[in-house]
């Protein structure tokens, strides 16, 4: 969480075109490859983690930009064909 609040801080303070690659960096760096597999696991246990860590990415966002992003990459993302936001629900 520490990370993602100074990217969010990064993000508020920085030049725009540095915040908007560090948020295509955050999209597909971390929430395509990392967070979107972490969701999309077999076991629920996996599933209820990568869950609860998306509500505390929330919670933790204030930047509308990065806010963004992250709410575009839960109703938008395809996983191994499969919509994200499907995986969710």
């Amino acid at each position: 969480m520490n990370s993602l609040q100074f990217s969010n801080d990064v993000i508020q303070i920085s030049h725009p075109t540095i915040s908007r690659h560090l948020i295509q960096y955050i999209y597909h760096g971390f929430l395509v490859a990392v967070f979107g597999s972490s969701i999309h696991q077999n076991t629920m246990d996996e599933v209820i983690a990568a869950t609860a860590y998306s509500d505390l990415v929330l919670g933790a966002i204030d930047e509308p930009a990065l806010l963004k992003v992250f709410l575009k990459f839960i109703f938008y993302a395809r996983i191994d064909e499969m919509s994200l936001l499907d995986t969710l629900t």
